[in-house]
C-alpha cells in the first residue's frame, strides 16, 4: 500500500487509512532485495558471529542454554 510520510502525519490517527490485513509480499519479495547493512557492517557482524561461534564450541547443551538465557537469548 502506497504511502505518503509527507501527508501521513498530517491526519489524525483515527483518520488514517492503513492496510487491514499483513502483506506477505514483503517478507517474499521486498525485504530479500533490501540491503540493510554496508558492507563493513556485514564484515562486523561476520566476524562477531565467528567469534561465537568458537566461544561456544566446546560448550555442553546445558552450559549453552545458561549462555542464552546470560545474553537474554530465549527460545
Amino acid at each position: 500500500m502506497p504511502l505518503d510520510l509527507a501527508t501521513y502525519f498530517d491526519k489524525d490517527i483515527d483518520e488514517r487509512v492503513g492496510q487491514e490485513s499483513f502483506n506477505f509480499d514483503l517478507i517474499r519479495e521486498v525485504l530479500p532485495k533490501v540491503e540493510i547493512f554496508t558492507k563493513e557492517e556485514l564484515e562486523v557482524l561476520t566476524a562477531a558471529q565467528k567469534e561465537f561461534e568458537n566461544n561456544t564450541e566446546g560448550m555442553t547443551d546445558l552450559e549453552y542454554r545458561k549462555e542464552m538465557e546470560r545474553l537474554g537469548v530465549s527460545w
